[in-house]
């Protein structure tokens, strides 16, 4: 009992910021639940073989963990909750701007481990933190109080080690110095879809793809720009509840020309329309958080068959549709998975053929392709969305998605009955490069089929529009690479020694041949 009492010591003092020995037992001391104590959502997970190391990533957040920190296989989770459920216990002049906790639990046994046996380090980048900002513990009991090791702090980057998850953390900045109004283009939502210019109190729209938001007269008494933004689904859909899948998500941002300054609440409210086929009656209307979190918007949505409508008062937070899993179609929309722009279209009568093209993508849609008129359309999304998930040293050239609408019903149709063909033309591309797809969640995973390739002109067939498509590329060799020491040119040394490498093998089997 004394050495558990001792771990818990350890693992308090550790937490608050010290490095203290960790006595015996300090790793199965008592742990409290933080999911009940203000920080309910797990916003990623990682699993850890023993000994091994890894990292945890969610919104602004990113912990690393360091090799050797846990001697047995764990699951650890980075948690959340509402920014708005620690503002009340924090000082006056201050604003929450983050805040996470800690789990980690021991696979083997289940139980949860209050210390750890190196420390792990937290790297928070948010547009709100400064030189000003505190890095504080809350206790069991709700409470913010100062953790006496300060955090490194480097514009807004503020990094602190972790030694135990016996508290969680806040950031806390001057609530002078904390945007009044969030720039969700830096929450998740980074695409700028559409964007429209009113006079002072005019009316108009905006609208991309199966969001459309009308504004009525009177909204704004300045003149304004009024821009829609989106970003990937699978940015929200570790936050979504079980069973529920984001069919959509979209944000807005107001500007007053004027001053460049961002515009939080309206005059008089505007209305957000989404048309999509996988919405239906049990559909929700959710808010995301700046801090990515997934909560119960307070007014239901009006649903009408597949048109989802509801009040807009404020850009203070983004949005979400969820439905349930099992009522999502089969067919991704991959608009709203990264494939966000619409570049090229053609609509084709029964079981006619055409071609669809833009920049170095073409496809050739082969007569009998669709027994039904259809909308084939062309999608792209940024190669900077799908880099961070290529392999080391592979840079993607090229991305691209379908997607084919039944003209009489709007549905999507997932699988072709004749393959098209798609073209890609670029200098990027050369022998080496592979053809990939990209699941709805983001993975880039390796096409069954090579490509055909001659030249810079890739090709190859596709029967179905359930994924999306990168091109990778090996990074380009340099003419004329040189050592760093030297200055020599070392490709042709390089080509020498493979070369010499080669010769002796085969000598090697031509001895053993004749052995």
């Amino acid at each position: 009992m004394e050495l558990r009492k001792l771990g818990l010591v350890a693992a308090l003092v550790a937490a608050a910021g010290f490095v203290a020995p960790v006595a015996v037992g300090a790793q199965t001391a008592t742990v409290p639940d933080f999911m009940n104590l203000g920080f309910s959502m797990v916003a990623a997970s990682t699993n850890l073989a023993a000994g091994a190391g890894g990292s945890l990533h969610y919104g602004s957040i990113t912990v690393q963990i360091p090799q050797g920190t846990f001697t047995d296989p764990v699951t650890f989770e980075l948690l959340q909750g509402p920014v708005s459920n620690f503002q009340s216990a924090a000082p006056s002049g201050e604003t929450v701007v983050t805040d996470f906790a800690l789990r980690a639990v021991d696979t083997k046994t289940q139980q949860p481990l209050a210390s750890f046996l190196k420390p792990v380090m937290v790297t928070i980048t948010q547009n709100d933190i400064s030189s000003a900002s505190q890095y504080d513990n809350v206790t069991q009991t709700g409470q913010i109080v100062a953790n006496p090791v300060a955090a490194m702090v480097s514009g807004d980057v503020l990094t602190h080690p972790i030694t135990a998850d016996v508290v969680g953390w806040v950031v806390l900045s001057p609530s002078s110095s904390v945007p009044a109004v969030p720039d969700f283009t830096q929450h998740g939502f980074p695409t700028v879809v559409a964007s429209t210019d009113l006079a002072a109190g005019a009316a108009g729209s905006v609208h991309y793809g199966a969001v459309s938001i009308g504004i009525p007269q009177g909204a704004f008494s300045q003149a304004v720009k009024v821009q829609l933004l989106q970003g990937p689904v699978m940015n929200f859909q570790s936050a979504a509840p079980a069973g529920q899948t984001v069919v959509t998500d979209f944000a807005l941002r107001v500007i007053d020309p004027s001053t460049g300054q961002l515009i939080g609440t309206f005059l008089k409210p505007v209305t957000a329309t989404l048309t999509q086929s996988d919405i239906g009656s049990t559909s929700m209307y959710d808010n995301i958080t700046p801090s990515g979190q997934i909560m119960m918007n307070p007014m239901p949505a009006a649903i009408h068959g597949d048109v989802l409508t509801h009040p807009i008062a404020a850009a203070t937070v983004g949005w979400a549709v969820l439905s349930p899993t099992t009522s999502v179609p089969a067919v991704p929309d991959f608009m709203q998975h990264a494939f966000p722009n619409l570049v090229a279209s053609v609509s084709l009568a029964p079981s006619a053929g055409g071609t669809v093209h833009y920049g170095a993508v073409s496809v050739k849609i082969p007569q009998g392709a669709f027994t039904q008129a259809v909308k084939f359309e062309l999608l792209q999304g940024s190669d900077a969305t799908f880099q961070a998930s290529a392999p080391a040293g592979e840079t993607v050239v090229s991305n691209f998605a379908l997607r084919a609408v039944d003209t009489a019903t709007g549905q999507l149709i997932g699988t072709f009955s004749k393959p098209v063909t798609v073209t890609i033309s670029q200098n990027g591309i050369n022998s080496a490069s592979t053809y990939d797809n990209v699941t709805t969640a983001g993975q880039i995973m390796p096409n069954p089929i090579p490509a055909k390739i001659s030249g810079d002109v890739l090709t190859h067939p596709i029967p179905a529009a359930m994924v999306g498509w990168v091109v990778l590329s090996r990074a380009a060799t340099v003419p004329g690479a040189t050592s760093p020491t030297t200055g020599i040119p070392i490709l042709p040394l390089v080509g020498s020694g493979a070369l010499l490498i080669a010769a002796g093998a085969l000598l090697v089997r031509y001895a053993r041949a004749h052995a």
